[in-house]
């Protein structure tokens, strides 16, 4: 009995270990992906259509502009579309203090954690829907136990990432939170990128501008020019004219 019993462990920690593994694999390969990727709109919907190929389901949050706001969910439109009226309210988008979610982070926590009870969590974050609708959207979603992972980049929070599905479990947090720091990585990289692209926008337009004025400016020294030359020749034929006529 106790050699079955040994054999059994044995057996479910090689498996955990396994599945643990695979996970890291599929986890570096979708980082790999992210890194190619210069669009924060691109990253996150490989992320979340990665980790759905995998059997697990994910939502991504970002602070942008100083609002926390949900910017990918590994749903269908079609969970979506039922969640949301199930929730009566929008899932995607800013979920600021004024709206129906409420910051999940308290402070500048940054470490990963398994959230066991992961509906309260939820219901937590939603005050103003009611418990029985979050329990029952978490139904349709398959959300029980969760793993919540900060986003940390130069030295602060940017968001969260959220990870749930069968056969996920505490064991899974440290190849979460090793792929939560890449993806944290490369979204911050994203965005500068597309700081830089803005920036460079605006010079270019800021010379487009430049150019069209100096244009005119050309211009109207061009007419300037012309009409004093044209008064002045005027002036001076006449002169000449008057001088003829004198000298005659």
């Amino acid at each position: 009995t106790e050699l079955k019993r040994t054999e059994g462990a044995l057996r479910e920690t090689s498996d955990r270990l396994e599945t643990i593994n695979r996970r890291l694999l599929a986890f570096n390969a979708i980082e790999l992906g992210a890194q190619e990727l210069l669009e924060v709109g691109d990253i996150i919907a490989l992320v979340v259509r990665q980790v759905a190929a995998l059997g697990l389901q994910s939502a991504i949050i970002l602070r942008e502009q100083g609002q926390p706001t949900l910017r990918g969910i590994s749903l269908s439109a079609d969970e979506l579309a039922r969640v949301e009226a199930i929730l009566g309210t929008p899932l995607m988008g800013p979920i600021g203090p004024e709206g129906a979610l409420a910051w999940p982070m308290r402070g500048e926590a940054r470490e990963t954690v398994w959230v066991a009870d992961a509906v309260a969590l939820v219901a937590e974050m939603m005050p103003r829907v009611p418990p029985r609708a979050v329990a029952r959207a978490a139904r349709i979603v398959g959300l029980q136990g969760a793993i919540v992972s900060p986003l940390v980049a130069r030295g602060g929070n940017i968001g969260l990432f959220i990870l749930w599905g069968n056969g996920l479990s505490e064991h899974d947090v440290p190849a979460v939170a090793g792929f939560a720091n890449q993806l944290a990585v490369a979204i911050d990289n994203a965005g500068l990128f597309a700081a830089i692209r803005r920036q460079r926008e605006r010079l270019r337009a800021l010379t487009a501008r430049l150019a069209e004025l100096e244009e005119a400016d050309r211009r109207v020294m061009a007419r300037e020019l012309h009409d004093q030359v044209g008064q002045n020749l005027s002036a001076l034929s006449l002169s000449i004219s008057t001088l003829w006529e004198q000298i005659r």
